[in-house]
Parts: structure tokens; C-alpha cells; sequence
């Protein structure tokens, strides 16, 4: 039976989950007869176009917001509660019967009291910390949703103990897509060349406490200098820690390091990079890691909550080690470099690669099509 599907998820900054929502979206419209509605709250998917998904537009403020920091937090929740007429309107008018929400659930499941035939479906984008006011307000709105997506195992058991929920299901953004593998192909331009002309160590993600980059700024500092030598470390990202890390490079004297910011198309980046590393204090599930896997590069993670716990294993798809252990991501980059041989390492990447094709599109659709029914 076809469903009329909007898709909510307000958002402000570089994040993994605005291609989670496109992706979901596509994935959705291309493998069902439903119709698909995608929210602009702010102004987040201004540069999404697709005809077979109808895109709704409401305020377009995203420009001139705070791009970090509470504010930015404050401003999202202003404009998201802003919204709620308008969710009540298009509800109505475009005879929406189920909606599929990414961040800030709470508004549409308030909406949702009044529309008894609307299901809601949360899917979770990211690690949840139940403090005391979140656990509260879970237990208020989100108990009253049709499903709950999760990312990991983990979660899912935190959301049952947590908020006596039980109808959590686990399932795989749909990361891997065929576009992904056309922007992994783009040119490098001259100075990008410069720095690919050592073996690159990446990062990517923002530059927030969470990601834990200073971890990795030290650990090279423990390297022997005649292997230091032989690459460049690439840094992706934005954010509130950028200073502290420059600062932190220069301190140790550490010179070949390159800070680009936040790219469009980091996909060309990872695919020309010798590893891959994660240094975060959790994830769930990661989305570039999972990127890193299908796009061959050998990957070094934090063995953090969740996704990265649950999905990597030292020394079978990767190299890890216990989240802000300098000492033994300093002895895996030396593993790396040092000890294994390119069987090895060819093995671990082939196997992380199989993981990864348990986040396409289609994978998706499979594991969600029941729930859209």
C-alpha cells in the first residue's frame, strides 16, 4: 500500500547525518511506490534536488547561523519549535500517514498526539547519553513511537533499560552509495598532490572534544622521527578544537600536517590515503569509518562506543586500541608501519570492505520495507 513519508531531521554544521537522510530518502523513493516528503526546516538541504522526492521548505536561516557551540543548539530548537505549525499543516494537507525522524524527534511526536493515524519512526544519529533531563523526556515523547532505529546493539539496550522501550529495531544507514565512488575518483589538484606525494594519514570529522584529535597529534609525536618522515598527516574538519590542534602541532614541533577544513567531496581524500584513523570517544556507527572501509583504506580506530566496538575487531578489519590511550595508538601506527606485512594488511582491508556493503542503499530498504507497510 503506498504511503505518503516525510522526512525530518533539522540540523546545523558538517554532519554525516544530512547523506544518512538523502541517502534514506533515495533508498526509499527508488526501491517502493511510496511518495516522499523531505522537510527544509532551515534551509539544511537547500542544495538537495531530486524529482522524485518532494522537498518542502519552510525558513531559510541556515546561512546565518551559529555553525558550533550551544547557540548553535539553541538555534536549531528555536526553529524547529517555530515549525511546529507548519508540520501541522503539511501533515494535513499532503495526507501524510508516517513520518521518519533523524534528529529532534520530539517535535513531531507532539504533533503526532493529534494525528492518531501518523506513525512516527526515530532513528537514532548517534550515541545517546541519557542525562537525567534526557532520560525524562525520552521516556514523555519517544515511548510513543511506532519504531525506534539504532545504529548498534548497544544503543538499542541502552534505550530498553533506560526508558522501558521495547520496540527498537537495529538497522544500517545507508552510507555506501554509487556517488560515493564517482567523487572518490576526482582529481587531486597541485597542491593536494604535494601532500599526497608521502603516504597520508586522515582525519575526518569535526573538530570537537569528541573526536579526540589531539590523541593523534601526540601519538605522532612518539614516532621515530625517521618514520615521520615518510608521510603527511591530513586533517577534514571544522570546528571549536582547530586552534588547540594547530597549537598542539607546533608545540611538538610536528610540521607535516595539513588542516583543510571541511570539504564537500573528503571521498577523494580518504580513497588516496594510506590510513584512516578514528580517534573518537564514541561513534555509532561512524560514518566515515565506514566509508574508509569501502574505499580501501586501511583503518585504525578507538575500540569506542558503540558502532566501532560492535563493527571492528584489532587486527582482523583493522588496528585498535582503548579510546585516549596515546601510548597504544603510538605502538599501532608503529604495527602498521613496521610489522605487518602488505598480505596483512590486504586482508584486514578486504574485510572491512565487507563490512561496509551492509550500509548500501538497498541494504537499508531491506531491513526498514516491513516497518513502511
Amino acid at each position: 500500500m503506498k504511503k505518503n513519508i516525510l522526512l525530518w531531521s533539522p540540523f546545523i554544521g558538517n554532519i554525516g547525518t544530512k547523506r544518512a537522510v538523502i541517502n534514506s530518502a533515495k533508498a526509499i523513493s527508488k526501491y517502493s511506490n511510496h511518495k516522499i516528503f523531505l522537510l527544509n526546516v532551515l534551509g539544511e538541504f537547500n542544495d538537495f534536488n531530486d524529482e522524485n522526492i518532494e522537498k518542502i521548505n519552510i525558513f531559510n536561516v541556515y546561512s546565518i547561523a551559529p555553525t558550533t557551540g550551544f547557540f548553535s543548539k539553541l538555534f536549531i530548537l528555536i526553529f524547529s519549535f517555530l515549525s511546529i505549525p507548519f508540520l501541522f499543516w503539511i501533515i494535513k494537507k499532503k495526507k501524510i500517514n508516517l513520518i521518519l525522524s533523524f534528529l529532534l524527534g520530539i517535535f513531531p511526536l507532539f504533533v503526532k498526539q493529534f494525528f492518531k493515524n501518523v506513525k512516527i519512526i526515530m532513528s537514532i544519529q548517534g550515541f545517546p547519553k541519557f542525562t537525567f533531563m534526557r532520560t525524562i523526556l525520552w521516556k514523555i515523547f519517544y515511548t510513543k513511537a511506532y519504531k525506534i532505529f539504532t545504529m548498534s546493539n548497544l544503543t538499542k539496550n541502552l534505550i530498553t533499560q533506560n526508558i522501558n522501550y521495547n520496540n527498537t529495531v537495529v538497522t544500517n544507514n545507508p552510507i555506501i552509495s554509487r556517488e560515493l565512488s564517482i567523487l572518490s575518483k576526482e582529481k587531486l589538484n597541485n597542491f593536494e598532490k604535494k601532500i599526497f606525494s608521502k603516504k597520508v594519514i586522515i582525519c575526518v570529522g569535526r573538530l570537537t572534544r569528541q573526536k579526540r584529535l589531539l590523541d593523534v597529534i601526540r601519538a605522532i609525536k612518539n614516532l621515530d622521527k625517521q618514520l615521520t618522515k615518510n608521510f603527511n598527516l591530513l586533517i577534514l574538519g571544522e570546528g571549536e578544537q582547530k586552534q588547540l590542534i594547530i597549537n598542539e602541532a607546533r608545540k611538538h614541533n610536528i610540521k607535516n600536517i595539513f588542516l583543510l577544513g571541511h570539504k564537500i567531496n573528503p571521498f577523494k581524500y580518504i580513497a588516496n590515503s594510506e590510513i584512516f584513523i578514528s580517534s573518537s570517544l564514541w561513534e555509532d556507527p561512524g560514518h566515515a569509518l565506514v566509508e574508509s572501509a569501502y574505499l580501501n583504506t586501511f583503518i585504525i580506530t578507538s575500540e569506542c562506543e558503540a558502532g566501532p566496538k560492535e563493527m571492528f575487531s584489532n587486527k582482523f578489519n583493522c588496528l585498535s586500541y582503548p579510546p585516549q590511550d596515546v601510548d597504544m595508538l603510538t605502538k599501532q601506527l608503529k604495527v602498521f608501519f613496521q610489522d605487518l606485512t602488505s598480505r596483512e594488511k590486504f586482508s584486514m582491508r578486504l574485510q572491512a570492505k565487507k563490512l561496509s556493503k551492509n550500509y548500501t542503499e538497498f541494504m537499508f530498504y531491506k531491513s526498514i520495507s516491513k516497518f513502511l507497510i
